[in-house]
């Protein structure tokens, strides 16, 4: 895919390049920075104005003309979005009057005034645009921590992106490093996925709305924190043979008078996780067997089936704290309840039927 930078016209600036490495498109348009970027960098970076041009008919074509005398300079209740600096159009379709342009310094100074003046350990990681000036990102890092015994480090990002045209206002949180449009993408893609995309359209009061919505996820994200111990709790804990097959016996129940069907359903979902639990590699190590690989197994496990990324405890935190709807979420927040147990209990013995049954009907 394409990284989405245009170059001569798109910039942007990437922060913490001394702790997470430089660009992977090295493009001299995206400055690299040691650190966080500072606010008066992203300003200067996106300010840009972008304005709603008046379209009128031209017709140059002989035959046509004769066809349309009179429509040479008629108004076409159309408009063209266009960059001033460049003076480039940013889409190449036009907008009706209904469309409200925004330009980013209103977002940048809501952002400012409702969440990093009232969090001075966040910062603004990375920002740019993309695809001539269509789209302008801002990537803010929450957090960064690691489990105890853990050797993967976690990030937590929210990110916003204003299109001019074609697209929504779009907000949410994820653990991506945004440099292109590629990870602007996966940052989507990883909230959507953890159910904290939201769309906003280009009518009056969306910045103030995205700038609240981030407010409230950054509320949401304390939670994780707060919660953060048990995580480490569980990377002290052991599990022996018995805690296995009770902890899967008890997430994959299988019940009494089950035909085979579900029987085979629940076993093949026990015997998935206990895979991802013994041989993923980022389960291993100092935390191998121990209840806190068990859980990211599991979180593994219920996204997989839904998204192509690997374990991660600020996500599978994420999944757990903010809602608890859903097959896969109810699956992870089941399995915290099992884990945060002192003792295991004994997984259910089901007599069977011996019948076909149903297939599973649940996610569980």
């Amino acid at each position: 895919m394409s990284a989405g930078i245009v170059r001569g016209i798109d910039r942007g600036i990437v922060g913490n390049c001394e702790i997470f490495g430089g660009t992977w498109h090295g493009f001299e348009e995206y400055k690299q920075l040691p650190a966080l970027v500072p606010f008066a960098d992203a300003e200067t970076c996106l300010n840009y104005e972008v304005v709603a041009v008046p379209l009128v008919l031209k017709v140059t074509d002989p035959t046509l003309a004769a066809k349309l005398p009179n429509a040479n300079g008629m108004d076409a209740d159309q408009f063209a979005l266009v960059r001033v600096d460049t003076g480039n159009i940013v889409f190449g379709q036009s907008v009706s009057d209904e469309y409200t342009v925004f330009q980013n310094l209103q977002f940048l100074k809501r952002i400012e005034e409702s969440l990093l003046k009232n969090n001075p350990g966040m910062g603004i990681e990375s920002c740019g645009t993309l695809f001539a000036g269509r789209c302008a990102f801002v990537n803010i890092l929450i957090d960064r921590f690691r489990v105890k015994k853990d050797d993967s480090e976690t990030a937590t990002r929210l990110m916003y992106y204003n299109a001019f045209g074609g697209r929504s206002i779009t907000a949410g949180a994820h653990d991506t490093r945004i440099v292109c449009d590629n990870t602007r993408r996966l940052a989507e893609a990883q909230s959507e996925a953890n159910d904290t995309l939201r769309k906003f359209r280009h009518s009056s009061g969306a910045p103030g709305r995205v700038g609240k919505y981030l407010v409230d996820l950054t509320n949401l994200l304390a939670a994780i924190r707060e919660n953060r111990p048990v995580l480490d709790r569980l990377a002290e804990v052991q599990m022996t043979v018995r805690d296995v097959g009770a902890f899967l016996g008890n997430l994959f129940p299988i019940a009494t008078g089950a035909g085979k069907a579900t029987v085979t359903t629940r076993e093949n979902k026990r015997a998935a996780v206990q895979e991802v639990f013994e041989t993923a590699p980022d389960l291993q190590g100092a935390i191998a067997r121990t209840r806190y690989a068990m859980f990211q197994a599991v979180t593994n496990y219920s996204q997989h089936s839904m998204t192509t990324r690997g374990s991660d405890a600020a996500y599978a935190w994420w999944d757990t704290v903010t809602n608890e709807k859903g097959g896969r979420n109810r699956l992870n927040v089941d399995a915290l309840n099992l884990l945060t147990q002192t003792d295991i209990p004994d997984a259910p013995v089901a007599v069977l039927d011996g019948g076909a049954g149903d297939a599973d009907p649940t996610m569980n």
